[in-house]
């Protein structure tokens, strides 16, 4: 996991207390920051995964990350914190629009991702359910 992801994942821990008693019932928010398109709605292991465009570090647009969450029944999120960051020479300015499927026993993550000189690249991701690898 990249210090990137480790620091996203740790300032959400440490603050989405200060949000949660502003959610809403039944609609699937963002940890903490900034929540933008859903992105990789899927099946996998039994639950349901939605991933989210996701800046967590504050309450407007960022280089975005990915945000996921499962559930068992469409309505109780359990939120998983960020699973993909903006880490990589071809992902810098952000993890955008993408999808998920699985590959023979793989949850495999697609993604827009954008480099510094604003280049889009498909960018792949390999993982279990709960962490992901850039697939380079």
């Amino acid at each position: 996991m990249s210090e990137l992801l480790n620091k996203a994942n740790e300032y959400e821990r440490l603050n989405k207390n200060k949000v949660d008693e502003q959610r809403p019932l039944f609609h699937l928010t963002g940890g903490v920051g900034w929540i933008n398109d859903p992105n990789g709605f899927s099946f996998y292991k039994d639950e349901y995964h939605m991933f989210y465009q996701y800046y967590p570090f504050d309450t407007y647009f960022g280089p975005m990350f990915w945000g996921h969450a499962v559930s068992k029944d469409l309505l109780n999120w359990i939120h998983k914190g960020a699973v993909m960051a903006p880490d990589t020479f071809y992902d810098e300015k952000g993890c955008f629009s993408g999808t998920a499927i699985q590959i023979g026993n793989q949850h495999a993550l697609f993604y827009t991702g954008v480099d510094g000189k604003n280049n889009q690249q498909q960018v792949i991701a390999f993982g279990d359910g709960r962490t992901y690898s850039k697939y380079e």
